[in-house]
């Protein structure tokens, strides 16, 4: 256990990011059919897919995505304000706020031109058939006054 816990956390999260190919690749190995495979547990049998694909990994991916959602809004909130509280001079929050800004620009300007880019090369969403006639019936809005 300690050779593990001196491993750098890069290292620790390389290991995991490989295990997980390799468990990823070894269940569509084994769920690559059309049948299930069935667990025997005595009174009743257990279908892998259903278990571990369905069932174990979707639930913990799920709550594994909601975490971070939950964490990213309070972290990036207490990282400004701890950053704009360890300021000495309050003349330089302007400053530091221009460039901010200016940054956040020219990184939203570079993405948006590189995924615009990739967009014209491959043309995404090319040979994917659509109906052309699709109808819709909008219904009436309702009135503010019942």
């Amino acid at each position: 256990m300690s050779k593990i816990r001196s491993m750098s956390l890069t290292t620790r999260i390389m290991i995991g990011m490989v295990l997980g190919v390799a468990v990823g690749f070894i269940f569509q190995a084994i769920l690559a059919g059309e049948d299930d495979y069935l667990i025997p547990l005595g009174l009743f049998s257990l279908p892998i897919k259903a278990f571990f694909v369905d069932g174990l990994f979707h639930v913990g991916g799920q709550i594994f995505i909601a975490s971070l959602k939950m964490l990213v809004v309070p972290l990036v909130f207490v990282s400004l304000v701890c950053g704009t509280c360890s300021l000495s001079d309050p003349k330089k929050l302007g400053r530091l706020g221009g460039k901010s800004i200016g940054l956040y620009l020219v990184t939203t300007a570079i993405a948006i031109t590189v995924a615009i880019t990739l967009a014209l090369l491959f043309n995404p969403g090319e040979g994917i058939g659509l109906p052309s006639q699709a109808s819709y019936d909008a219904k009436e809005a309702p009135t503010l006054a019942r």
